[in-house]
């Protein structure tokens, strides 16, 4: 293709080349002269180019799917040759083989959308919702539903269409509600780093129920004062919170003391037993099994209040005992710290007693002791701060 561009007269001949030739001129502009209301013009008309375009581009994944090209040349289907040849995800190429071959029921919205007078936001949706059990009660609607999508965008469109499905399914709700609880998952992994990436996909009345549990913990920690937290932040800081007012209330515990605190795991050499015991921080293995790598600042935070079991070793890996689990913090300490502070005493902040640790003021690693006087609460995010932060507030008066 390129090499005919190259040779003049030929363009003229295919109109993809005129196409490119376009393109290419388009590339020489500079968007930034010109007025504002010329730049918007500007690109109302690429956008319609745009759609324009991608109606075209399915009607030749609808011909090269329909005459079996992909299979012609070794590919096992159209999906897979638009991924392996064209570079689309396969998720992608996926959509636009199925919404290639629904079109061809909907011919005033194919003649439409090569028009530019829909968007592709508007073919998706309507593709997604002429189930097998729809299309005909849509094709009989077909130019109801256009003159919608001509008068709505995508997202007001999408609700017109949910509402249609409604009226269409009738009956088939039970079935339908059935099928999306049958597709809910999640999923909880671990980067090399020991960052998590959480994935999921809920039905409509779990994700209700998540969205308000959310929404609710968000405003239990609002920013504070000069917080730059993003609302992306703050929801993830809000699931967190979520699992440990899970743990704190509801989590067996087989101390009998405070729920969800962390449990570390002091390994060392029997002959380190003599070093001093303001050094032990550094005999803890900065690793949580299986994955996670932890820093020096967040092993100080977690230890501040945590339950330590000793583990006993000749050299580096024979263990000679494993202690039995004690708590930093004892039961009738906690006690007395929760009837002093009541809550983190970070100014302004009022996080629930749930959400606190006993945070040393002088950590016992640097030889600070664990009576009240060097103890005080801190919600989680003050508590990380102290530790892993670049500051924080001042404590509460």
């Amino acid at each position: 293709m390129y090499d005919l561009l190259e040779r003049p007269g030929l363009a003229a001949l295919d109109p993809l080349a005129e196409l490119e030739f376009a393109v290419d001129e388009l590339a020489e502009v500079d968007h930034r002269a010109g007025t504002g209301h010329e730049r918007r013009t500007r690109l109302m008309r690429l956008q319609r180019l745009q759609h324009r375009i991608d109606a075209e581009r399915l009607r030749l994944v609808e011909a090269v799917d329909r005459s079996g090209d992909a299979l012609a040349a070794g590919a096992v289907n159209t999906k897979a040759w638009l991924h392996h040849e064209c570079g689309l995800a396969k998720g992608a190429a996926g959509r636009d083989v199925r919404t290639a071959r629904r079109l061809e029921d909907f011919p005033a919205w194919t003649a439409a959308f090569a028009a530019g007078a829909v968007s592709r936001g508007h073919v998706d949706i309507l593709v997604k919702a002429a189930t097998a059990e729809r299309v005909e009660h849509f094709a009989a609607n077909e130019e109801l539903l256009l003159a919608k999508a001509r008068q709505f965008g995508p997202d007001d469109f999408a609700r017109v269409m949910s509402r249609a499905c409604e009226v269409i399914d009738t009956d088939r709700g039970a079935d339908d509600a059935r099928d999306q609880i049958q597709r809910r998952r999640l999923h909880l992994s671990t980067t090399m780093d020991g960052m998590g990436i959480l994935d999921g996909i809920f039905d409509p009345e779990s994700t209700l129920v998540l969205n308000t549990a959310l929404e609710h913990f968000i405003a239990l920690d609002p920013n504070q004062p000069g917080e730059t937290r993003s609302i992306a932040q703050r929801r993830a800081d809000a699931a967190v919170s979520m699992a440990r007012y899970a743990l704190a209330t509801s989590a067996p515990d087989t101390t009998k003391n405070r729920h969800g605190r962390p449990n570390v795991i002091i390994c060392t050499d029997l002959e380190r037993l003599t070093a001093d015991k303001h050094d032990l921080v550094t005999a803890i293995r900065d690793e949580v099994r299986p994955a996670a790598r932890l820093s020096t600042e967040t092993l100080l935070r977690l230890t501040c209040d945590a339950g330590i079991s000793r583990v006993l070793t000749a050299g580096p890996s024979e263990i000679l005992d494993v202690g039995r689990t004690t708590r930093t913090i004892p039961p009738a300490l906690w006690r007395g710290l929760v009837a002093r502070d009541g809550t983190c005493t970070n100014n302004g902040c009022d996080a629930p007693l749930w959400a606190c640790e006993a945070h040393h003021i002088k950590h016992w690693a640097h030889g600070g002791e664990t009576n009240l006087a060097n103890l005080t609460l801190k919600c989680r995010r003050h508590h990380r701060l102290e530790h892993e932060g670049n500051g924080h507030d001042p404590p509460r008066e």
